[in-house]
């Protein structure tokens, strides 16, 4: 059988160094444990992305403690579903249990769809408020408990868990008193990519810089930042825990992302969070999302802060602002030249570059032949004066280089290449 397998284009650039609303109580039942990996059931692991624990917390009561159902605390958080991948007769739902119950039996929570949509997943919500535990606990029995959490589709074929979070499938996502019994966003795990068709009007050929700034109050870079050139921020909202009012039970408040490019000193703001909605009502659990800026031409650097406020019944503002220094990011342009894109097929542990090669131009063929080789890698140089022609140890940090394929007519995917070594001037 033969595969095509077209790899279409590739893109690189330089870088210096308060109370929930009211919804209807959800239907749990008690249910049998995962047998995923059991030869004669019906449960699978997902760890290709298409059904995905993103988010779970216990929201505010907005009067200094959590929202409770009786002696439980209450969960509430998202799941996204690949809607390509799953069949969309399909029911979302969310398995779990808790080290409160003798035995730990599981139990099954059904996930309500939001109507949100982007980027091939829909998004759902669901509600965890029984057989749990809750504040009347004592300080040394919380240290002691613990909630898992799994969410899966059930169709005809069975139950699909999410295994992209605990990629080992015979374990589950674990919310303990060390998470503050949460489990927070992260953007690395099944990142939403949006990548648009080569070849259209919305083609995007610039990489997007991602920066992450945690809830430990670290921050790291993922790319560089490049004029013309997207720009991606992800913010832990735990860094700005002030300012949090509600009105009527209601979310009034939010956090924003700011950014002043320079030297021209445009500034530009953007929400880092947003509030599900389910039947119109805000629910004051939210959910961080993606700050995008566009670098405009002839931007050198930028400055980041981000900013808490509330309104309601009194107004509130905190900041996180690197001490009022803000934090600071070099942009660079593009690099000088990108090329020799090859596909390297090699037997054993020899040199990822060197091998049979073909070249990537007009895509390859996948077939017999190249699947009898062990390893296949893609390999291409980049060019950079004072960047890549020196021994230089922050190279690997400098240089962002992103390869936008398919295969098939599947969606559209992105992986990053790694640095290997250093090919005359050229990085490779």
């Amino acid at each position: 059988m033969m595969r095509r397998m077209h790899v279409l284009w590739m893109a690189v650039a330089i870088s210096s160094a308060a109370c929930s609303g009211e919804t209807a109580k959800p239907e749990i039942l008690e249910v049998a444990a995962p047998a995923v990996g059991k030869a004669d059931g019906g449960d699978r692991a997902d760890s290709g992305c298409a059904v995905v624990l993103r988010s779970m917390s216990r929201p505010s009561n907005g009067r200094g403690g959590w929202e409770t159902n009786g002696s439980n605390w209450v969960w509430r958080g998202h799941v996204d579903v690949q809607t390509q991948s799953v069949d969309p007769a399909g029911s979302v739902k969310v398995l779990y249990r808790s080290a409160s119950n003798f035995g730990q039996p599981w139990f099954e929570v059904k996930a309500v769809s939001t109507g949100e949509r982007a980027s091939g997943y829909e998004r759902y919500t669901f509600a965890i408020s029984d057989h749990t535990f809750g504040p009347g606990m004592s300080g040394s029995s919380l240290r002691t408990l613990w909630l898992d959490v799994i969410p899966f589709v059930e169709d005809g074929r069975g139950r699909l868990f999410d295994h992209n979070r605990a990629t080992d499938k015979f374990t589950n996502v674990r919310a303990d008193i060390d998470s503050q019994w949460s489990v927070r966003a992260n953007p690395n795990v099944c990142p939403r990519w949006e990548v648009a068709e080569p070849g259209t009007a919305d083609e995007v050929d610039t990489p997007a810089a991602e920066l992450v700034f945690a809830s430990d109050f670290r921050h790291t870079q993922q790319g560089a930042l490049v004029e013309g050139a997207p720009l991606t921020v992800w913010f832990d909202i735990d860094r700005l825990r002030g300012c949090r009012n509600t009105h009527n039970g209601h979310p009034a408040w939010g956090t924003d992302a700011h950014v002043i490019f320079q030297p021209s000193g445009t500034e530009k703001k953007a929400s880092i969070l947003e509030f599900p909605s389910p039947q119109g009502t805000p629910l004051n659990s939210p959910v961080e999302v993606a700050a995008r800026f566009e670098v405009p031409m002839g931007t050198t650097s930028a400055e980041i802060w981000f900013r808490n406020w509330s309104g309601a019944d009194s107004q509130c503002e905190s900041f996180d602002s690197n001490d009022s220094a803000n934090y600071h990011f070099a942009v660079q342009a593009q690099a000088d030249w990108v090329g020799d894109a090859v596909a390297n097929f090699a037997w054993g542990n020899g040199h990822p570059c060197e091998g049979a090669e073909v070249g990537l131009d007009e895509g390859f063929f996948y077939d017999d032949d190249a699947r009898a080789y062990p390893r296949t890698n893609a390999c291409l140089q980049v060019w950079k004066p004072g960047v890549t022609d020196t021994d230089n140890a922050d190279l690997w940090k400098q240089l962002d280089v992103r390869m936008y394929y398919r295969i098939g007519g599947q969606p559209w995917q992105m992986r990053w290449f790694d640095f290997v070594d250093r090919a005359g001037d050229n990085a490779r």
